[in-house]
């Protein structure tokens, strides 16, 4: 099954959008194009049309349903960067996991600075829920933030090596 669309006539010079732009070329000539800025990326298998040439009129082919909805959000992502020259940030949301590895390194900054696991929460989840929740007779929190910790002197300790690996 494959499918083509076009993204409105766009043509896709690289040089209109403002944000960083890296291109592997393999040895059997497929070009692999990298737009990122800060953490937002999108990813094209360039076939069939070389966007080093300059400006293209690219087509978009998805052979198969296999992962097909992180497809459709990354020509959506594209989609919006042709046309405003610019990352939607709302197109780029944290994933759970992403916020869970965030807070095993806040919770390490705040552990190699000494600093209390109370001080800690209050970085990860915020006064408010620290002030409702520590202390009321459940260490949940305490236990969360423990948890944190460990899982950061973990990531620290070469367990980051395993995030790398699963790529």
């Amino acid at each position: 099954m494959s499918t083509e669309s076009h993204i409105a006539g766009e043509t896709m010079a690289l040089g209109n959008y403002a944000c960083d732009k890296a291109m592997h070329l393999t040895a059997d000539h497929h070009e692999h194009l990298i737009l990122s800025e800060k953490s937002k990326s999108i990813h094209l298998d360039c076939q069939g049309v070389s966007l080093l040439q300059g400006a293209g009129y690219p087509d978009f082919i998805h052979r198969g349903l296999n992962d097909i909805e992180q497809k459709f959000k990354t020509l959506r992502r594209l989609k919006f960067l042709l046309r405003d020259g610019v990352f939607r940030p709302s197109l780029f949301k944290p994933t759970p996991h992403f916020n869970k590895l965030s807070n095993n390194l806040i919770a390490l900054e705040g552990w190699q600075n000494s600093c209390q696991q109370r001080e800690i929460a209050i970085r990860i989840f915020g006064i408010k829920t620290v002030n409702e929740q520590w202390g009321q007779g459940s260490d949940y929190l305490r236990a969360r933030v423990h948890r944190h910790i460990k899982r950061g002197i973990h990531m620290m300790n070469g367990g980051y090596l395993k995030l790398l690996n699963s790529r």
